[in-house]
C-alpha cells in the first residue's frame, strides 16, 4: 500500500522530470546544436505529451478565474497564429505545443513556478559551463577537434562544430570571435542569459547566475551589453534601498572608464572596440552603426505593406520562400511583417495582462527588459523566451511581497 508521503514523492519527480523535459524542448526549438540530431517536431510532441502527462498526475493547479482567462487569451492568440501561418499543419502543431506548456505553466503553483525557473536558470548555466573552457582554449589558440564548415539549413547561418561551441562565420575570416556556446547566434546566447540574470534578481554572488554574466561579456552582443546594463541601472535605482545614486553613479563611472579607455586603445585587436564601441558611431539612415537588423529592401516592403491592410493580418502566407526578403532581418518590424499589428496587439496584451497579475518593482523591471529585448530580437514567441517570461513575472512579484512581509 502506497502511503500519502510515498505519493507526494512520486508527484514531486513527475514534476521533475516534466520540468526538465521542458527545458529540452526548450533547447530544440532554438536550435542548439547538440539538439540537432532531432527534429524539431519530436520535441514539440515530447512537450504536449509530457504535459497531459503531468496534467493528470497534478493534484494542485491553480485553477483560478484570473489563471483560466489567461489560459483562454493565450489559446485565441495560437489559434490566430495558426491561421494566419503559411503551412498550417506544422502551425498547428507549433502552436498547440506552445500553448499547452504554456498552460501548464501559468497554472503552477508560486512554489513550483520558482522550483521550474531554477531548472531554467541550472539548465542554460550547464550549456554554458560546458562551453566556456572549450572557448578559453580555442581563444588561447590550442588547436582542438572539429567538423566541416557549413551553411545552416535556414540558408544563413555559417558554423564550424567545435561540438563543445559553435564558431560563426569562416574560421579564417575571425577578426574577433564572439562567443555563442551552443546557440546559433551570439545575440541569441545573450538576451536569455540577460532575461535570466534578472529572473534571478541580479544576484552574482550566485556561481549559475555569474556564468551567465561571463557568457553575456564574451558574446560581445551589443543588445545584450545594452539591455544589461541599462537593467543594472534601473535595477540599482529601483531595488537598492540604500546608496541608490552611489551605486548608479558609481556603476555609470565604470562603464564610463571601460569606453574611454577601449577608445583610446582602438585597434583591431581590442574585442570591446571593434564589436561594441565601433557599433555605436552615429550613422545618417541607421542612427547608429549597429542598427543593422534590417535591409534596405526589407524596410522598402515594410514601409509598403503599412499603406495597405495587410499591416494588420501580416503577408506570411505571400512570401515567396526561393525569393524571402525577410532573411537575415529581425526585430519588431520583422513581427509585424509575419504576424501583423493584430498579432502584435495579442502579443501585447497578454503579457501586460501578465504583468496586471503580478505586479511588482521587480517583476515591471523584468517586463521592461523583455520588450526592449524584443524590439530588435522579436523572438517572445520562442519556447525559450516565453517560458522564462512566465515562470520569472510571477516569481518575482511573489518574491517582493514576501520580502515586504519580512520587512514589516
Amino acid at each position: 500500500m502506497i502511503t500519502f508521503k510515498e505519493r507526494g514523492y512520486k508527484k514531486r519527480t513527475y514534476f521533475d522530470i516534466h520540468a526538465i523535459i521542458l527545458f529540452f524542448v526548450m533547447c530544440g526549438t532554438m536550435n542548439l546544436s547538440f539538439t540537432w540530431p532531432i527534429p524539431v517536431s519530436v520535441f514539440l510532441f515530447l512537450g504536449i505529451i509530457s504535459t497531459l502527462i503531468c496534467f493528470s498526475q497534478s493534484k494542485d493547479l491553480r485553477n483560478t478565474p484570473a489563471n483560466v482567462g489567461l489560459c483562454v487569451f493565450l489559446g485565441f492568440f495560437c489559434i490566430y497564429l495558426t491561421l494566419i501561418a503559411p503551412q498550417f499543419l506544422i502551425a498547428a502543431l507549433k502552436y498547440f505545443s506552445l500553448w499547452i506548456c504554456s498552460c501548464f505553466i501559468i497554472m503552477l503553483t508560486l512554489e513550483k513556478k520558482q522550483k521550474l525557473l531554477s531548472i531554467f536558470t541550472s539548465g542554460t548555466a550547464i550549456i554554458i559551463a560546458i562551453s566556456f573552457p572549450a572557448w578559453i582554449l580555442f581563444l588561447m589558440k590550442v588547436p582542438l577537434p572539429h567538423g566541416e564548415t557549413f551553411i545552416h539549413t535556414n540558408g544563413f547561418h555559417i558554423f564550424t562544430n567545435y561540438y563543445f561551441f559553435l564558431l560563426n562565420g569562416y574560421p579564417d575570416a575571425q577578426l574577433v570571435p564572439r562567443f555563442t556556446s551552443m546557440f546559433l547566434e551570439p545575440g541569441q546566447l545573450a538576451i536569455p542569459c540577460v532575461f535570466l540574470i534578472f529572473a534571478n534578481n541580479c544576484n552574482f554572488r550566485n556561481r549559475k547566475v555569474f556564468l551567465l554574466f561571463l557568457a553575456v561579456v564574451f558574446s560581445l552582443s551589443l543588445i545584450g551589453y545594452g539591455i544589461l546594463v541599462g537593467g543594472l541601472i534601473l535595477h540599482s535605482f529601483w531595488m537598492s534601498k540604500r546608496y541608490r545614486l552611489l551605486k548608479g553613479f558609481s556603476l555609470l563611472a565604470f562603464l564610463t572608464i571601460v569606453t574611454v579607455i577601449s577608445i583610446q586603445f582602438s585597434n583591431e585587436n581590442n574585442p570591446i572596440n571593434v564589436r561594441i564601441i565601433s557599433r555605436l558611431e552615429l550613422d545618417e539612415e541607421k542612427g547608429i552603426v549597429g542598427n543593422n537588423r534590417t535591409t534596405v529592401l526589407f524596410d522598402y516592403k515594410f514601409e509598403q505593406m503599412m499603406k495597405t491592410n495587410d499591416k494588420y493580418w501580416g503577408i506570411a502566407k505571400s512570401i515567396d520562400k526561393d525569393n524571402d526578403w525577410t532573411t537575415n532581418t529581425s526585430g519588431v518590424k520583422k513581427y509585424i511583417v509575419m504576424h501583423g499589428l493584430v498579432g502584435l496587439f495579442f502579443l501585447w496584451a497578454f503579457l501586460i495582462i501578465l504583468l496586471i497579475k503580478n505586479r511588482s518593482v521587480s517583476s515591471t523591471l523584468f517586463f521592461i527588459i523583455v520588450i526592449v529585448g524584443f524590439v530588435p530580437r522579436s523572438m517572445l514567441l520562442s519556447l525559450y523566451w516565453l517560458f522564462i517570461c512566465l515562470t520569472a513575472i510571477p516569481v518575482l512579484a511573489w518574491q517582493s511581497r514576501l520580502s515586504s512581509k519580512k520587512i514589516v
